[in-house]
């Protein structure tokens, strides 16, 4: 296949822009087709040099590990040997893909475990994300970078997990007293719980939501967790969201992050692979429905101008036909092609995110939610104290001015 997606929508505003675009096409092209037998065409081409400068490998690595996609790079140009691609290029390619691997089925062994610890304490949980994903799309725990186990139990278990999670010394980031759990739980902002292994330093992230505002799944439905898909992970059947709500939740994070990474679009891309048109039509519905149109388009048109991934005309007409989010698509891409990425500002970041959302008394919400509700620091430090009167509003506001204007 001929490589036809992704440099569209980059405008390089460099002297160097042949040899900076070099290096992004054949990132792109790693991604695109690292699970072919014999490499494609396209990176073939790309790897032998039809070009008249040769390739940065320094920056192509750069970019794979700040996109985590190393292992995705390794397994496309893996199928390379030298001269092609140096071996010190492919050495190095090769011990992190190694490095992650380890840490991959290390995290699968230890979200098994607690599994069967909740599952003996009578907690109902679904994993998301993380090693559960991994082997669901790419088949091999090697290929995905990840960092953390996502858990997501009812609100009404949260915290018997956590302390359960406690005992397998897991312990909350931002603790709280106990006067101020309920108010936490039932806060509209919240919907996790960030907890850190003692000695492994390895993260948990406890959810009673996938994410505070447009909740997709229905933990208070039996139907609903009796309709759950299973994933075989390392030997274990584990429940597991359906591709459905898989694809929902994923697009919704990524427009969460603005899609500071490849791999993530990489995610949706190989999902959209088992999408049937009843699949297309469902998020098409839920889309207008939640009135998220704009955070679900984004991505698609991301994954589709950046990795040549097809979309029907329905999909491209109800969700990525709108020019706002072409435009903050352009500028996503850039910025993920950006020498520094660092350049984008919070406040940049901000006014793009409000711009994601369908209306304006969701951009408004969206304000006062920043400007008026604590996050998980400030219940740490405050909680519901009375006493501290204006204390907690004046340090969230400071928290706000050094992050967004400061920074």
């Amino acid at each position: 296949m001929e490589f036809s997606g992704g440099l569209a929508l980059i405008e390089q505003d460099t002297t160097d822009c042949q040899a900076v675009n070099r290096e992004q096409q054949l990132l792109l092209l790693c991604i695109q087709h690292f699970d072919k037998a014999v490499p494609a065409p396209a990176l073939r081409a790309a790897v032998d040099g039809t070009f008249d400068i040769a390739i940065d490998w320094n920056r192509l690595i750069a970019l794979a590990e700040t996109h985590g996609v190393m292992p995705l790079v390794h397994a496309a140009l893996g199928q390379f040997s030298a001269p092609q691609v140096p071996t010190p290029v492919l050495a190095r390619l090769w011990a992190y893909v190694t490095v992650n691997a380890r840490k991959n089925h290390a995290r699968a062994h230890e979200l098994i475990r607690l599994l069967a610890v909740m599952k003996n304490a009578g907690i109902r949980v679904v994993p998301f994300k993380g090693p559960l994903l991994t082997a669901s799309l790419y088949a091999d725990l090697r290929l995905r970078v990840f960092s953390d186990l996502d858990l997501l139990v009812e609100r009404g278990d949260v915290l018997s997990a956590r302390d359960l999670l406690a005992n397998e010394q897991y312990h909350a980031i931002s603790p709280l007293r106990v006067e101020d759990e309920a108010a936490f739980l039932a806060a509209q902002r919240q919907y996790d719980f960030e907890l850190v292994h003692e000695q492994t330093g390895e993260l948990v992230e406890l959810h009673w939501k996938t994410n505070h505002e447009f909740v997709i799944e229905r933990l208070d439905d039996p139907q609903w967790w009796a309709a759950l898909d299973t994933v075989e992970l390392d030997g274990a059947r584990v429940l597991s969201l359906n591709r459905r709500e898989t694809m929902f939740a994923l697009l919704i994070h990524g427009s969460k992050h603005l899609w500071s990474r490849l791999s993530w679009l990489v995610d949706i891309a190989l999902l959209s692979r088992k999408f049937d048109d009843d699949d297309w039509n469902w998020l098409i519905h839920e889309g207008r429905t939640r009135r998220c149109k704009r955070r679900l388009g984004l991505g698609l048109l991301l994954v589709r101008d950046l990795l040549d991934v097809s979309l029907t005309h329905a999909v491209t007409k109800s969700l990525c036909s709108e020019a706002r989010v072409d435009r903050i698509a352009r500028q996503i891409s850039q910025q993920a092609f950006a020498a520094d990425q660092a350049q984008s500002s919070l406040i940049n970041e901000m006014k793009l995110d409000l711009q994601l959302y369908d209306t304006l008394w969701q951009r408004i919400r969206r304000v006062g939610l920043l400007a008026f509700t604590p996050n998980a620091q400030a219940w740490t430090d405050h909680g519901t104290d009375r006493e501290a009167g204006a204390l907690p509003l004046l340090s969230r506001w400071q928290r706000l001015f050094e992050k967004y204007v400061r920074h």
